[in-house]
């Protein structure tokens, strides 16, 4: 189920008026993944909106890739160095360390 899980918060999802949802994935093993739990997922779309129009369409194309999540707090500071220089002085300055 974890695969299931990341195809669907990895791709592009675009919801048009005709209660349509286009799906873009990334790659064929996603479209793949997707095609496995398809019927489920849209059953579980329509009986929770109530509305039996709402379709699904898969594509497979280019995923703007999202927000890159931090998992350490060395990934945080990498991150907050690169982007904000000053952080990288004041930790010079006042000695700070990120592992205690």
């Amino acid at each position: 189920m974890i695969h299931h899980h990341i195809v669907l918060t990895s791709t592009a999802i675009d919801l048009q008026p005709d209660f349509s949802i286009q799906i873009t994935v990334g790659n064929e093993v996603q479209m793949d993944q997707l095609e496995e739990i398809k019927v489920e997922f849209l059953a579980h779309l329509r009986q929770s909106l109530k509305n039996t129009a709402i379709r699904i369409h898969a594509k497979i194309g280019y995923v703007a890739p999202k927000e890159k999540k931090f998992f350490t707090d060395d990934d945080k500071l990498k991150f907050l160095m690169e982007h904000y220089p000053v952080v990288a002085e004041l930790r010079k300055k006042l000695g700070l360390e990120i592992n205690y």
